[in-house]
């Protein structure tokens, strides 16, 4: 089988089911694990280059509905067969987890990552304990998560109560007489999209009504581990616990 992996998650997964040598095409996003920087590049994840894709002679090409556009999906499917993944919560990635072991012939490898997810969900569900928080993507403008999105579902698995849940909009823009109005315990500034830095963190709490007690309540996260899904997931389940314990404890 030969695979072009347009989703940086699901390249990561595909290497840790063990069908990394199938994979022959990736986009420069997907650089994890350092093993996949050997795979060609095929462009960005919404701007790949569909000619070299057809080059390459792919019998499967995975997408993703939010990361691609649904013009090149339609040019894709053109070339080979597209199997598109796009979970919303952490259940959705577990099962696809079991999916995409199915697809690519590793079924018993995509069920063993799934049987560990659950375990480590099972965890953080037990000592789930309420908490607010609002999850920062980009800055000027502003931008948050809210829900419908992974990050919001993931962190509601430890107890977390998005501010911004109901903004309407699965990344609204926001203002931070807004943010700071609705008295999150905890501000997470991701490290993707927007390199988020300790320099950031800084700025916002400068912009705040009250810098000193802000401060400690803007923490810098990994954007991987909270966002990705795929392999990535059991990272994020294994952090999250730390996260609420850091937001109920500031």
């Amino acid at each position: 089988m030969r695979i072009v992996s347009l989703v940086p998650s699901t390249t990561e997964t595909l290497f840790a089911l063990g069908v990394g040598p199938a994979v022959v095409g990736r986009t420069a996003f997907c650089v994890l694990p350092r093993e996949a920087l050997a795979v060609p590049e095929v462009g960005g994840t919404k701007t790949p280059n569909i000619a070299r894709i057809a080059d390459l002679q792919p019998d499967l090409i995975l997408v993703n509905a939010e990361e691609n556009r649904a013009e090149d999906v339609a040019a894709l499917m053109r070339i080979a067969t597209v199997h598109s993944f796009y979970p919303r919560t952490v259940a959705h990635a577990i099962a696809d987890l079991v999916i995409l072991g199915r697809v690519v012939g590793r079924e018993a490898a995509g069920a063993a990552l799934a049987q560990e997810a659950m375990a480590r969900l099972a965890e953080v569900c037990a000592g789930a304990k309420p908490f607010r928080y609002a999850y920062l993507i980009w800055m000027r403008p502003w931008m948050a998560v809210a829900d419908g999105t992974y990050v919001t579902d993931l962190m509601a698995q430890a107890g977390g109560v998005n501010v911004f849940a109901e903004a309407g909009n699965p990344y609204p823009m926001i203002s931070l007489d807004e943010l700071f109005a609705r008295a999150p315990d905890v501000i997470f500034l991701s490290s993707e999209p927007y390199p988020f830095a300790a320099r950031h963190a800084d700025e916002l709490a400068r912009l705040s009504p009250d810098p000193d007690y802000w401060r400690p309540r803007i923490r810098l996260v990994d954007g991987r581990a909270c966002g990705w899904h795929g392999v990535a997931l059991l990272d994020g389940l294994a952090l999250l616990a730390s996260l609420a314990h850091q937001a109920q404890n500031v």
